[in-house]
């Protein structure tokens, strides 16, 4: 196996940084391999991941001492993990299920390394009595106009209770979720996994287009 690394960063928008990352990377003898970004303009905030390897003496932990001028000087917060470190991941689906029966099966498969922290949906266990949840927690959370932000803090308490969780989600959930979400703790790890999840990192087909109404289904 390679000797490969993720860099998952999250930075005020300015010109300038996928050339300062990528400068870097190259300044230490790294080989971008996969990299996408994701910039909001709701907060103008600018997102990036990046998948890269390293020289075969060259650990992540002294990669991300050498990473810290560059994110000094962007004002970045940003992690570099071994892919040899298996994250937590809470999947946050809607009835629509394809995104999550194909999550599930390149996981089961190997293609995504991850471990399966729990399901949330709101929507009851029988919607989805075809597929194979065993040795998965799931949780049943119903979502109404009047109780959205109640269901929120639930899941918030989920993912909070079970320790340093990344989250993904079927991107219908987008619509789903409100502001509150962007001045909790979770924010920058939600909207990170928001932008994997938008790539082509997970290649999840895309769903219906949106219309201007959110529905809860």
């Amino acid at each position: 196996m390679p000797n490969d690394a993720i860099l998952s960063l999250s930075c005020a928008d300015r010109p300038g940084i996928v050339a300062g990352v990528s400068a870097r990377l190259l300044q230490a003898g790294c080989n971008i391999t996969e990299a996408h970004q994701y910039n909001d303009p709701d907060t103008a905030l600018f997102f990036m991941r990046a998948r890269f390897t390293m020289l075969a003496d060259d650990t992540a932990e002294a990669l991300t001492e050498g990473f810290k001028e560059t994110a000094d000087g962007f004002g970045m917060k940003f992690t570099i993990r071994s892919i040899e470190r298996r994250q937590r991941v809470v999947l946050l689906t809607s009835k629509l299920d394809h995104c999550l029966s194909d999550i599930l099966y390149r996981w089961r498969s190997g293609e995504i390394m991850m471990d399966v922290a729990g399901i949330i949906s709101n929507h009851p266990r029988e919607t989805y009595a075809h597929l194979d949840f065993k040795g998965i927690p799931f949780h049943y959370l119903p979502v109404t106009r009047p109780t959205k932000m109640e269901q929120e803090a639930q899941i918030w308490e989920l993912i909070r209770d079970g320790g340093k969780i990344a989250a993904a989600r079927s991107k219908r959930w987008t619509r789903e979720i409100s502001r509150l979400w962007c001045v909790t703790p979770f924010a920058r790890r939600y909207r990170n996994a928001r932008a994997r999840c938008t790539s082509n990192y997970l290649k999840i087909s895309q769903p219906r287009q949106r219309s201007r109404s959110t529905s809860y289904r």
